[in-house]
């Protein structure tokens, strides 16, 4: 990919490759860039906490969480 997120590049490559739409998908990420990239693409995104990123911005998030097995089946 030529730009790294936050731009929303590697998404919209890989919604096109795989024929999907941003509706069809969910994004899981652990970064306020990530969150960024993901949300530009038009894919929701659930975050998931990390040490490395704990000061970041998620605002605009479908869901926060500290890690995955705190969601609901």
């Amino acid at each position: 990919m030529p730009r790294k997120k936050p731009a929303p590049d590697v998404y919209v490559e890989v919604l096109a490759r795989l024929g999907l739409g941003p509706a069809d998908c969910i994004a899981v990420e652990d970064s306020g860039n990530g969150l960024a990239a993901a949300a530009q693409a038009g894919i929701p995104v659930v975050i998931t906490r990390s040490t490395y990123f704990s000061d970041d911005d998620f605002a605009g998030a479908l869901l926060v969480v500290d890690d995955l097995s705190q969601i609901d089946a």
